[in-house]
């Protein structure tokens, strides 16, 4: 897909095409916006979001891996894919779902 040289062909329709990763950030960066026509600067944002969202996605990743990882803010254990509770009794209701910006906001009250 690159030439030997490392630079991205000079073909802005691979902006519409190329998938998310670092051949299309490579090209994005090679691509200067203010040399493209109309139709290739949509190209342009549109693969720009695509990156964006794979990054993201690569950050959802990790932060879910990372609460998994984390103990249950309510002192239980981990037993496996299940936790109990201080005292043995499995988690009720409420113990469960806790949403994405609870797990983010505690991680960042405790760095």
């Amino acid at each position: 897909m690159m030439p030997e040289d490392g630079l991205p062909e000079d073909e802005p329709s691979q902006l519409a095409t190329l998938p998310a990763g670092p051949d299309l950030a490579l090209l994005l960066d090679y691509r200067a916006p203010r040399s493209l026509s109309g139709f290739d600067l949509i190209d342009y944002l549109g693969a720009a979001r695509r990156l964006v969202s794979w990054a993201e996605s690569m950050e959802l990743h990790a932060l879910s891996e990372l609460a998994r990882r984390r103990p249950p803010a309510d002192g239980s254990a981990w037993v496996g894919d299940m936790h109990e509770t201080p005292d043995g009794a499995p988690p009720s209701e409420s113990d469960s779902g806790r949403s994405l910006h609870e797990m983010v906001s505690e991680f960042a009250a405790d760095e």
